[in-house]
């Protein structure tokens, strides 16, 4: 993934189909020099994907996931993932186009965020001692199922109570080559 910070680009490639926000909170960990990995703390993310891309075809989901993605601009240490409310927005030419109300946390979820960790960190290869990870924790509101189509210059407002300012990344098109 190419992770992006608050202000900069997300981008929708030459070869897609669409662009669309995943408004979403991001686990950032450590793995210490035991293997074993530590959560430093929550912060906002946007796992910005290609919907219509999984639309077309499901066994594409796993493609239409692999765009510049989003985490910040601030780093929560110790918010309990219980449940956590905000929302998201775009806005375009300086004026807001779509909002919605969000919500995350093990009220909300299939599984808890211990579960989760659990199941990311069982492999060998993502205990490395020193490698940081960042792991989107699911979301299920976006802009593109209310008929929102993201255009170049189009930015996407992902704010979370209780982890300051909001997420804000500007959208651009790629060119061919």
């Amino acid at each position: 993934m190419h992770l992006r910070a608050h202000g900069e680009p997300l981008v929708i490639p030459h070869y897609a189909e669409s662009g669309a926000e995943e408004a979403e909170l991001a686990g950032v960990y450590l793995i210490g020099p035991d293997g074993v990995a530590h959560r430093i703390g929550l912060t906002p993310g946007n796992e910005f994907a290609d919907p219509a891309m999984a639309e077309k075809d499901a066994r594409l989901l796993s493609r239409a996931k692999l765009r510049t993605c989003a985490i910040g601009p601030e780093l929560v240490l110790d918010l309990a993932f219980d449940e956590i409310k905000g929302s998201v927005s775009v806005e375009r030419g300086g004026a807001e186009l779509w909002r919605k109300e969000i919500a995350t946390g093990e009220k909300h979820t299939a599984f808890t965020l211990a579960e989760v960790e659990r199941h990311h960190f069982q492999f060998d290869a993502h205990r490395i001692p020193g490698d940081a990870h960042v792991h989107f924790l699911g979301g299920s509101v976006s802009s593109y199922g209310d008929g929102v189509r993201l255009e170049p210059g189009d930015e996407v407002v992902i704010q979370w109570d209780g982890f300051g300012r909001p997420l804000r990344n500007p959208i651009e098109q790629s060119r061919l080559g």
